[in-house]
């Protein structure tokens, strides 16, 4: 650890024994690595916490000089502006993570392909993949706080992750600049966790199995609602094989009234099952909109961890109403599918969900199990027939 602003002793350049280097606060500048001529001719791991580059030809120095390097973080570095990424031969696990949020886009990363790297954590930055479409060793693939660029994929053709197992995007921006539908092809995948205000335009060209896992989180929000659900449709039929988490945010009470009823239903024709529906309710009145449109595009078997700014009481009497006693006909298009609606109790005693008959009096947290009919089970089971086949 050193004292900030302080200059890498050159004797570190040339400890050509070490494996293992770790740095916190240092500037690293390429007047001291020339006139030492690093040598890291072992070193197999090496992690920079805060540490300030004088430009990426520093970078670039450093990796010529660690020829079997195969597990490299950057930790709230600065000073890398561009870091392109090669075919290093050796290098495994590569993580980068930037949390200021005043230059979050001031790096560029470039990963070239192909590449020998089986995990990709990269926080805070602008990301570009180039010179081809597979990754034949990548399992685990994290992007957070990313600024996408109708550059940084090629849509033309499938992106290959033979191995991956888990795939994350949280808060990525610029979904919205892609031309084309970003296809994925991750046949082993266990868990796909999604975190964002826009729903991605992703599908994946393989069927996932059950054993996968898809978490979802949006906000329900943005200039055209219409739009919203469209692709939040598009993207549940993409995930449909998966055990589905979904977490929706109605944070903004904007006017869901506009929605084209018959556009809605000339494009959601199936809806898909999900296993477990989260919800936070930003505005009352207008959330019985949101929930029938949700209820037109899938079928949750559990709502639970009901939010917003009401008490917890007032929230789940007000799902409860919806539920069990709404005799509306605008919600009848999923009302005649609904056989039964039971609510559960969570006891923190025995840690397990028990059955109640009526809402608890204390703010217990509490969840809904939705039984659907046997005819609409049957319907979403030959479509996701339908689906595979299509794949196959």
């Amino acid at each position: 650890v050193f004292s900030p602003n302080t200059d890498l002793p050159s004797s570190v350049y040339k400890s050509d024994c070490l494996i293992s280097l770790n740095i916190y606060r240092c500037n690293l500048s390429l007047q001291n690595i020339t006139s030492t001529k690093a040598h890291f001719s072992r070193l197999k791991s090496l992690r920079l916490y805060a540490v300030k580059f004088a430009d990426e030809h520093v970078f670039n120095m450093i990796m010529r000089s660690c020829p079997y390097i195969t597990t490299m973080l950057f930790k709230e570095c600065e000073g890398l502006k561009t870091v392109t990424w090669v075919r290093h031969k050796y290098l495994k696990h590569f993580t980068f993570i930037n949390h200021r949020t005043h230059d979050r886009n001031e790096c560029n990363i470039r990963i070239h392909f192909p590449t020998l790297l089986r995990t990709i954590d990269i926080v805070g930055s602008r990301i570009l993949f180039l010179g081809g479409h597979k990754f034949d060793n990548l399992k685990i693939l994290s992007l957070d706080w990313i600024e996408f660029s109708r550059f940084s994929f090629d849509c033309s053709s499938s992106y290959e992750f033979p191995l991956l197992e888990t795939l994350t995007f949280k808060c990525c921006h610029g979904w919205t600049r892609f031309d084309q539908i970003l296809n994925i092809t991750a046949p082993k995948l266990v868990r796909f966790l999604y975190v964002g205000r826009s729903v991605p335009s992703l599908t994946f060209a393989t069927p996932m199995s059950r054993q996968c896992r898809s978490e979802i989180s949006l906000r329900c929000r943005g200039d055209d609602p219409q739009t919203w659900f469209v692709k939040l449709s598009g993207l549940l039929h993409a995930l449909g094989q998966s055990e589905i988490l979904l977490r929706v945010y109605q944070l903004d009470p904007y006017d869901i009234h506009n929605i084209n009823e018959p556009y809605i239903d000339n494009i959601i024709i199936e809806h898909v099952e999900v296993e477990l529906l989260e919800l936070t309710i930003g505005n009352l009145p207008s959330f019985p909109r949101v929930l029938n449109r949700l209820f037109t595009i899938c079928r949750p078997r559990k709502i639970g961890h009901v939010r917003g700014g009401e008490s917890q009481n007032e929230l789940t009497e007000f799902l409860c109403n919806f539920l069990m006693k709404s005799s509306d006909t605008e919600f009848s298009s999923w009302k005649e599918d609904l056989e039964e609606v039971t609510i559960e109790s969570f006891d923190a005693d025995t840690k397990q969900w028990e059955h109640v008959a009526l809402l608890p009096e204390s703010e217990k947290s509490i969840r809904f199990q939705l039984k659907w009919s046997e005819d609409a089970n049957c319907e979403e089971e030959e479509s996701s027939s339908k689906r595979r086949r299509m794949f196959e």
